[in-house]
């Protein structure tokens, strides 16, 4: 039986609160990213979760860690509608090694359904075994990326992930609407 670890299942953790800061003439609020966080190694998520605070970037959690519960935390999402207390992710990480089908089956699940197929998917794999990245790119992953070992790398990966995933939610009137948002994707 698949582990549950939001409200009924996947765990929740809030980091930071919104700051604003200035650029130039764009003025804009950070934005909290909500990640739901793939990966069978608590010690992963949390060290993840360490180096969002050390980068100082807004990140909310939701955590499975198995294919199984990842797949129906989706399903949930799915049944709900937008109505219950669970909220959409912004982002995936997702690890490929995972016990009760891997990595792959919840990325297969998540191009497969027409509903989360927009979902953006980062495989954050600790293997650099030959052709994880081929497989991913494959399967539909937005990104994939290697796990760092050293923790100011994953700092920095922290940073890089809000900044090339999140979106502002508030921009100056001063801007014009062409420049409002540059959407990143890492592939």
């Amino acid at each position: 039986m698949a582990q549950l670890c939001f409200n009924m299942g996947a765990r929740s953790h809030n980091t930071c609160s919104d700051e604003a800061f200035s650029f130039g003439a764009l003025k804009t609020t950070v934005s909290t990213l909500h990640v739901f966080h793939v990966d069978d190694s608590v010690d992963d998520h949390l060290l993840l979760k360490a180096a969002a605070e050390m980068a100082q970037v807004s990140f909310t959690w939701d955590v499975a860690e198995s294919a199984d519960t990842a797949i129906f935390y989706l399903r949930t999402l799915l049944a709900l509608n937008g109505k219950g207390s669970l909220r959409w992710p912004d982002l995936v990480l997702l690890d490929v090694l995972l016990p009760q089908g891997g990595g792959f089956k919840v990325l297969e699940f998540i191009r497969a359904e027409p509903k989360l197929s927009s979902l953006r998917v980062v495989v954050l794999s600790g293997s650099n075994a030959p052709g994880i990245l081929e497989q991913a790119y494959a399967l539909g992953a937005n990104s994939v990326l290697l796990k760092p070992g050293a923790f100011r790398d994953l700092v920095k990966l922290a940073a890089s992930l809000h900044a090339t995933w999140s979106t502002p939610r508030r921009l100056s009137p001063e801007v014009s609407p062409v420049a409002d948002v540059i959407h990143l994707t890492a592939r």
